[in-house]
């Protein structure tokens, strides 16, 4: 029996997506938004503008794996067409702030919602503990990390 290896299907990665960017997004930032903006309505329309730039991102992106056929994402289209310089940097950014920085916001957001206050934790120590355990659970088990 041949050995193969786990993957993820496009529901999982959908959601992923989406997650990522309701969580961080909407759910954190609607209110600063209604402040600012002074109306629902500016609100709903501001997301529907930055959807409409998000799709033309992902857009060009599909534009761009279509001529560059190599695994690397991101970090191979910036170097091709750019630099191999700017390929680091985009590389080096989307670790740090993209993927770890979003991450550890979404946990310091749960943080501040379950109310760490009240269960007499230090501040960070929560979302510590659901990052680490987030990276256990992936670790063990790919299937049970995406779920």
């Amino acid at each position: 029996m041949r050995k193969t290896t786990p993957h993820f299907g496009l529901p999982t990665l959908t959601f992923l997506v989406v997650a990522n960017m309701l969580g961080a997004g909407v759910f954190t930032t609607s209110g600063f938004a209604l402040q600012d903006l002074g109306s629902p309505l500016r609100v709903v329309l501001a997301w529907c503008l930055g959807g409409v730039i998000a799709l033309c991102g992902a857009w060009s992106y599909g534009l761009l794996a279509r001529r560059v056929r190599e695994s690397g994402g991101e970090y191979i289209f910036l170097r091709r067409n750019l630099h191999p310089a700017a390929g680091f940097v985009g590389g080096l950014l989307s670790i740090v702030v993209g993927f770890s920085g979003a991450t550890a916001y979404a946990a310091m957001t749960l943080e501040v919602y379950v109310g760490a206050d009240a269960l007499a934790l230090p501040g960070g120590v929560l979302a510590s503990v659901v990052v680490v355990l987030g990276w256990i659970l992936h670790a063990l088990h790919i299937q049970t990390g995406s779920t």
